[in-house]
């Protein structure tokens, strides 16, 4: 019989900032996750036992899971199912945080997007008006664009065929001395 046992603890300042100092807490969030046990654990649902003591302890409030199958021979567990559990719950706990970090790179992105945008059109515009300090910027930009031309889909590097991306790669390497000129502007 396969049977789980676990301890999951919070340092004192999470738990309280995120709820978890309470057994309600704790209970609420393992009984959400009875699926979950059970796929990791190969048990099914009907069989499923599981049992949890919450300890508020003063520096790390903690509870202690013990999770098995009333069948006997059924179910059991691997490393990953047991990664998997541990990664699932961490999310669950810390989901407010992994929120704010989702949302300062989508707010970091956006502005680097921007950033850029901006400073492509003021290229761009020196470029027709040919004031360009180094023309070879528009030579390589205009072979990256006609290698672009003929790409489905998403014209992200991880996202092209290997050749346009090595190709994108080198051009963007051999922007390299520009680069920082580009960002500092």
């Amino acid at each position: 019989m396969a049977c789980l046992q676990m301890q999951v603890s919070l340092r004192r300042e999470d738990a309280a900032r995120l709820g978890y100092d309470s057994a309600r807490e704790w209970m609420t969030l393992l009984r959400s996750k009875r699926a979950m046990l059970c796929k990791y654990m190969k048990i099914d649902s009907e069989d499923l036992r599981w049992y949890a003591a919450f300890h508020n302890e003063g520096h790390h409030p903690h509870v202690h899971l013990m999770v098995y199958s009333s069948k006997d021979n059924d179910g059991y567990l691997t490393k990953a199912g047991i990664e998997a559990m541990r990664s699932e719950l961490a999310h669950d706990i810390f989901r407010q945080d992994f929120a704010q970090i989702y949302e300062g790179q989508n707010l970091a992105q956006n502005s680097l997007k921007e950033k850029a945008a901006e400073r492509m059109c003021l290229l761009t515009e020196e470029m027709i008006q040919g004031v360009c300090e180094n023309p070879s910027i528009g030579e390589k930009l205009l072979q990256l664009s006609g290698r672009l031309k003929h790409t489905r889909g998403k014209r992200v590097c991880g996202y092209l065929k290997a050749d346009a991306g090595r190709s994108a790669g080198r051009e963007y390497r051999s922007l390299g001395s520009i680069q920082k000129r580009f960002i500092k502007s």
